[in-house]
């Protein structure tokens, strides 16, 4: 008689090999990690869809490069205003210039943003046109004029993927 379990006998074949029991330590160490990652990745999004929360990520990300430069770094910053002329606005250029990498994370995950509607919302985004398309068609056919106001930026993006369509006034 062997001792040894098949594949075969258990009734483990053909199921998810992360929601079954695994039959070597490695397997059993995985399913913890995994299973989690599993779960919430999913639900996730891959883009933002309002303006807060794209510069609630700029203003986080860029104030970190903010606070980390003028904290190792002031004396330098500092300098490059050293001119007798600006000296009475150098508190007002050095606000500027904390602001800015804020300005450029925002403008950069803006145009990242677009890409990744593109990319991961082809769904969506394809209705929010149609709806759109349907909009404008009854727009033209009763004379109306129609101004684009979205709502959310997958809608932004659908108004200017269909610019060809419309032009603002």
């Amino acid at each position: 008689m062997e001792r040894g379990l098949k594949i075969e006998d258990t009734d483990l074949v053909g199921k998810d090999p992360l929601l079954s029991p695994a039959p070597n330590r490695a397997n059993r160490f995985l399913s913890p990690i995994v299973l989690p990652i599993w779960y919430t990745c999913p639900v996730m999004p891959a883009y933002c869809t309002k303006r807060s929360e794209l510069f609630a990520i700029a203003v986080f990300l860029g104030g970190a490069v903010s606070a980390i430069a003028f904290r190792y770094h002031a004396d330098q910053i500092s300098s490059y205003f050293d001119l007798r002329i600006l000296h009475a606005y150098l508190n007002i250029l050095l606000v500027l210039a904390y602001l800015l990498p804020p300005l450029v994370f925002y403008a950069a995950l803006y145009s990242l943003n677009g890409l990744l509607v593109r990319l991961f919302g082809k769904i969506e985004l394809n209705e929010r046109k149609k709806t759109i398309l349907k909009t404008l068609f009854e727009a033209i056919s009763s004379g109306q004029t129609l101004s684009a106001n979205p709502v959310d930026l997958l809608e932004e993006v659908a108004w200017i993927s269909l610019k060809k369509y419309w032009r603002p006034e």
